[in-house]
């Protein structure tokens, strides 16, 4: 049977061929998938794992599964870590980064988000492959700089 064949007969079916389990059949699954990355700018690439992930979510609930789900915004511990590193030797004078600072902190955003475009790009450049790999994550911006 070819594929044209397979969906022919899907769409004929109003389960679309699928049928639900019987009940000592059911099962309890877990359905941990990715989403955008915060950190980078979204385009439609980042969309797939969370496409899939919520495709199979919803498949495992049509055979009368339980399902549990969970869909992560990326690995951004790394990339905060760039961030803010770099923010802290952009602008070394803001109260986030005096340890004895007991004020009020301010309620704007220490950037605007056309900044924050820059500064990922910019603090990407501490991390290329070489033995200076993530440094930024664990040591004193200054100890990453390109030399």
């Amino acid at each position: 049977m070819c594929i044209r064949d397979s969906l022919n007969k899907m769409s004929d079916d109003a389960e679309l061929g699928f049928s639900q389990l019987n009940e000592n059949e059911r099962k309890k699954v877990l359905v941990d998938y990715g989403g955008a990355n915060v950190a980078k700018p979204l385009h439609v690439g980042h969309l797939r794992s969370a496409v899939i992930g919520e495709t199979i979510k919803r498949l495992e609930l049509k055979v009368g599964n339980t399902v549990i789900s969970d869909v992560h915004l990326g690995d951004w511990g790394l990339q905060m870590g760039l961030i803010i590193e770099e923010l802290k030797d952009r602008k070394p004078n803001l109260p986030y980064f005096d340890e004895s600072f007991s004020g009020e902190y301010p309620t704007a955003p220490p950037f605007t988000i056309t900044e924050l475009e820059e500064i990922y790009p910019a603090c990407l450049l501490y991390t290329s492959p070489s033995p200076r790999d993530s440094c930024a994550s664990r040591m004193p911006s200054s100890a990453c700089k390109k030399k």
